[in-house]
This record gives structure tokens, C-alpha cells and sequence, in this order.
């Protein structure tokens, strides 16, 4: 809505689009289209949006224009996807080295792009990317029943 005005009833946010998904985390959330645009807003202080810089965004404002994004996921400032052909970006917080780059101590504010090496003689993915977008389903299944347990705790 453009501010941080408290919103009392539903309002159409995003006109226009189709969404397929959604993701959220400590004050940000992420939009996927059914055509695979990235769209962001909220919380931005880890540099999880990729946009450069830290500062938090009030209006959603689409992301990698240029890629068209297939999964996302979040978690405590970090954000990363995986494109229709196979490939991982992440950005955000990497205090601990969780963005996996070979470097701590360094937020990772842009959208940058995993290289796990040389691709499988067959033309797939890399044997790093093929098992890690394996356990995505179970992440995203763990994460739907970790809100659906604390929706209801809540509710009590």
C-alpha cells in the first residue's frame, strides 16, 4: 500500500499479476508470478531483496527483471531462488557463511548466482543443484506446518 499504515480490511496489492507463490520472513515478503517475475517489499536490512542496498522497501517493487524465477525461499534475512533452467541466486545476510560463497562477515546484497561447478555430462544441473532443489518440497512442507502449528498455537 505505499506506507506503513495498518491494513484493516483486504486490498488488492498486485494488479495486473497472476501469483503462484509466496514467501515470508521477518517483516519481508517475496512474490512469484505464475509467468515467473519476482516481485519484493517489507523488511530489507539484511539486503535480502537484492537490490543493492539495505534500506527497507513500502511498495512492491519487482526483482532479477532478467531471470524468470521457478522457486524462493526465505529465512532470517537470506533469500534465494532457483530459475526455470536450473539455476540457484542468493543474497542477504551471511554473518555465519549461509549463503555459501566461501566468504563470512559480509552481507550479500545483490542477487548472486551459486556456481557448483561443471554440469552433468547429460545436460542437467550440477549433481549439487539436483540434490538440493530434491529437498525443496520438504523445506517448503516443514515451513506450511511450522505456520499452521504457530497460527493455531496463536489463536489460543
Amino acid at each position: 500500500t505505499s506506507d506503513t499504515s495498518n491494513v484493516t480490511e483486504f486490498t488488492q496489492c498486485l494488479v495486473g499479476e497472476t501469483v503462484k507463490e509466496m514467501a515470508f520472513s521477518y517483516g519481508a515478503t517475496a512474490i512469484i508470478t505464475v509467468d515467473g517475475k519476482l516481485f519484493m517489499y517489507g523488511s530489507n536490512s539484511g539486503g535480502n531483496q537484492g537490490s543493492g542496498d539495505t534500506q527497507d522497501v513500502q511498495t512492491i517493487t519487482q526483482r532479477a527483471e532478467d531471470l524468470t524465477v521457478d522457486t524462493f525461499v526465505m529465512d532470517r534475512g537470506c533469500s534465494w531462488f532457483i530459475t526455470d533452467d536450473g539455476r540457484l541466486f542468493g543474497c542477504g545476510r551471511n554473518d555465519s557463511g549461509q549463503q555459501g560463497l566461501g566468504v563470512d562477515d559480509q552481507t550479500i546484497n545483490t542477487f548472486t548466482e551459486h556456481d557448483f561447478g561443471e554440469p552433468e555430462s547429460s545436460g542437467g544441473v550440477s549433481p549439487t543443484i539436483s540434490a538440493m532443489l530434491s529437498v525443496i518440497p520438504l523445506i517448503v512442507t516443514v515451513g506450511l506446518i511450522m505456520g499452521v502449528i504457530t497460527y493455531f498455537i496463536r489463536r489460543r
